[in-house]
């Protein structure tokens, strides 16, 4: 009985434990079924998104910076994670890296400064890494939609709904790179870097979108228009401006109330260039948008839109000039905000009737002042090719330690060694009788040759490390503060194949490499590692032996005034006051206004000094910059060559006067360019004659052996030198007071 108990227990416990084994197994296959359909533990189904946002909604614009935008969204466990970013076709050599850390369930947004050499600059890709340098996550095809040519124009936008989107009308240029484009830009990914905005000519922002950017977003925004930015505001509400600081201080005037004005025709008249505006005559490009020979002024009438209303904000106006005005209520007002403009639209352009208008391409294009010449009726022919400003400030830079063997002397040598190793060695060893002794000789020309070569290159390139700079330096003073917009061309001189070190120490800052050039890969440093901390960067630069190279620093910071400039009216002309603020002597004081110039000497250190000027006065800027242009052109263009030519150009030698030109080497360019190399082609903001055409006097003086910023270079050179250019502008023709409108 007891043994037939314990049997009977153990079957039980049998059993048991059988069904015990099949409801895990169950549980298993559940498990197993819910991993399949992705409903696992959440460490089971981290992911790791990885988008990147190229330029202006996809445009971009050659020979100028454009944003990265990278947004990673990190569903798992947090990491520190380094973004790297590299130009897959022929840029790879150059590395930009940012760390940043990615906690778990967080969603950042980053933005890297790009430069954008050429046409061809046209494929990057991105990996995400983390601290162990495996690669989360990649995105190894980023194409822009378009590049558009350095001619051309980029419009971004930030319009309260996309189907308001502004659009421009059709040209007649033949080139699709030159055909000017609007891109949408998102307030959520809007860069945080103002050298990355650069590359954008204008910006049409409505006040419902703006109150959404984020401290860092709005600044970056006010840097790129004190800088030369064209903002156009449009105000929707009159809550979005007196419930955002930062909006309404940008206002010329205070609102008070909105109201209906009848349009009555004006804006169709201003459109065709017969508006009643309070414009005082701007000289310039500007001046050519509307007129009688242009397209917009044989527009038919729009009979709806022209008998209709506008709500538009009302108030009183302390500063600006009013382009346009309605009843006696200014729809367009534009202000002077640094060296850039603020066009406020005091309607909103996405609301009817202004949106079913069918002229409303016009009218944009208009604010973004394209040229009249781009509407012609037949074709226009544009030019191809241009030479990169670069080249001339590499040459300006370069190191003086370095020579190259003209192509006559290369020849003749190569002459001499085929000779050599073939009639003459043959010759020889026949008359000897020793035609086997070729084995002998025929090494040991080559080893002789190339101990010549050697030597011939050592007396040719061989010296010290050197590190020359040139700083062109933007001083803009604004309402409570002064601001530098510099760029650094710095040339590297290596004796030796080795790795230097750079530290950028500004608030704002960005790097990059010589641009070769329209069609030309360009922009690379070589082997390169630069790397994003926060708006600066730190990098490591590898520099082939006997070799320099072209860095160009861009950076942004604030900075006291070495000379104060101030513009009075007198009578017919006007009265130019100088204040050298600093210790040490400027030289060279250059003033141009218009399409004049004038040489003013040296500026003791502490002295002041004025100067009258009127339209008819100083000599043509064209004339006396015609002589810097032909050299800085043969100067760039021998530096593109591997080998010397005749006669080397030696822009060095009036390093102050080819600085000058290369700031103003639009107003030189020939009417229509012939060939690769008839125009230079330069940054935004480098080339100052835009503020000339706006009626702006701009002074120029040179501070030799002075750096305005801490060394960018983070090793002791042998050799080097330093110079800073300042350039300062202000409005000839200043804003009037508006006083209240009724």
């Amino acid at each position: 009985m007891r043994q037939g108990a314990l049997r009977g227990e153990r079957l039980a416990r049998a059993s048991s434990a059988g069904r015990l084994r099949r409801a895990l197994a169950c549980l298993g296959g559940v498990a197993g079924l819910g991993w399949c359909l992705g409903l696992g533990t959440p460490a089971a189904r981290a992911e790791i998104q990885f988008d990147a946002f190229v330029g202006f909604d996809g445009l971009i614009r050659e020979v100028n910076w454009f944003p990265v935008v990278f947004e990673v969204f990190n569903d798992g466990p947090g990491f520190d994670a380094i973004i790297e970013l590299s130009n897959a076709q022929f840029d790879a050599g150059t590395v930009r890296r940012m760390r940043i850390e990615l906690p778990a369930q967080t969603r950042k947004r980053v933005a890297l400064p790009v430069f954008a050499s050429g046409l061809n600059s046209i494929w990057w890709q991105a990996r995400l890494r983390d601290a162990s340098g495996k690669v989360r996550a990649e995105n190894a095809s980023m194409r822009p939609k378009r590049i558009l040519s350095a001619q051309s124009l980029v419009m971004g936008a930030m319009p309260r709904a996309y189907s308001s989107m502004p659009s421009l009308p059709d040209t007649k240029l033949n080139r699709p790179e030159m055909q000017p484009a609007v891109g949408m830009l998102r307030p959520e990914l809007f860069p945080d870097h103002p050298i990355a905005l650069e590359g954008m000519n204008a910006l049409y922002l409505n006040s419902a979108r703006a109150i959404e950017l984020r401290t860092p977003q709005y600044e970056s925004l006010l840097h790129w228009l004190h800088a030369g930015g064209h903002l156009i505001l449009a105000i929707e509400q009159l809550s979005d401006i007196q419930g955002t600081p930062w909006l309404d201080r940008l206002m010329p005037g205070r609102f008070e109330s909105v109201r209906n004005v009848d349009l009555d025709g004006e804006l169709h008249r201003w459109l065709a260039g017969s508006a009643h505006s309070r414009d005082r005559g701007r000289a310039g490009r500007g001046s050519e948008v509307a007129g009688a020979d242009h397209p917009a002024a044989r527009l038919a009438p729009d009979p709806a839109f022209e008998q209709a209303s506008l709500l538009v904000a009302a108030g009183q106006w302390r500063e600006g000039r009013v382009d346009l005005e309605a009843g006696r209520t200014p729809l367009i007002i534009e202000v002077n905000r640094g060296r850039g403009r603020l066009i406020l639209l005091t309607f909103s352009p996405e609301r009817e009737p202004f949106r079913s208008w069918k002229h409303r391409a016009w009218f944009w294009a208009r604010l973004l002042e394209m040229p009249p010449a781009w509407f012609a009726e037949q074709e226009r022919k544009t030019w191809y090719g241009f030479t990169s400003i670069d080249n001339a400030m590499g040459a300006l830079v370069d190191s003086r330690q370095v020579r190259k063997l003209p192509v006559g002397w290369l020849l003749l040598l190569l002459g001499i060694y085929l000779a050599v190793i073939g009639p003459v060695d043959y010759l020889v060893l026949k008359r000897l009788n020793r035609q086997t002794l070729t084995w002998l000789t025929f090494p040991a020309y080559v080893v002789l040759f190339s101990a010549a070569i050697w030597l011939i290159g050592y007396r040719l390139r061989a010296g010290d490390t050197e590190w020359n700079e040139l700083h062109l330096v933007d001083v803009m003073p604004l309402e409570d503060r002064s601001e530098w917009r510099g760029r650094t061309y710095a040339s590297l001189y290596s004796p030796a194949n080795a790795w230097y070190r750079l530290a950028a120490h500004e608030a704002f800052a960005a790097c990059r490499g010589e641009s070769w050039g329209s069609y030309a890969a360009g922009g690379s440093i070589g082997r390169s590692r630069i790397e994003q901390h926060g708006m600066n960067y730190q990098a490591e630069v590898f520099v082939p032996v006997w070799t320099s190279q072209l860095l160009v620093h861009d950076w942004w910071q604030p900075g006291e005034p070495p000379l104060r400039l101030s513009v009075q009216s007198q009578g017919a002309g006007w009265e130019i006051a100088l204040e050298n603020r600093t210790d040490r002597m400027l030289r060279s004081l250059f003033l141009a206004w218009a399409d004049r110039c004038q040489n003013i000497g040296d500026l003791e250190p502490r002295q002041k000094r004025a100067v009258s000027i009127d339209p008819a006065s100083g000599d043509p800027l064209e004339t006396i910059l015609g002589v810097h242009r032909s050299q800085l052109e043969q100067a760039a263009v021998e530096r593109r060559r591997a080998f010397g030519g005749a006669s080397i150009v030696q822009v060095w030698r009036n390093a102050v006067g080819n600085a000058i030109a290369a700031c103003f080497a639009s107003v030189t360019d020939p009417a229509e360019a012939q060939g690769q190399h008839g125009r230079f082609a330069a940054p935004a903001g480098l080339d100052l004659k835009p503020l000339l055409e706006r009626g702006m006097v701009v002074v120029l003086a040179w501070d030799a052996g002075h750096a305005p910023i801490e060394p960018l270079r983070q090793f002791q050179p042998r050799r080097g030198q330093q110079d800073t250019l300042w350039r300062l502008a202000a409005p000839l023709a200043l804003d009037s007071e508006l006083g209240s409108k009724p």
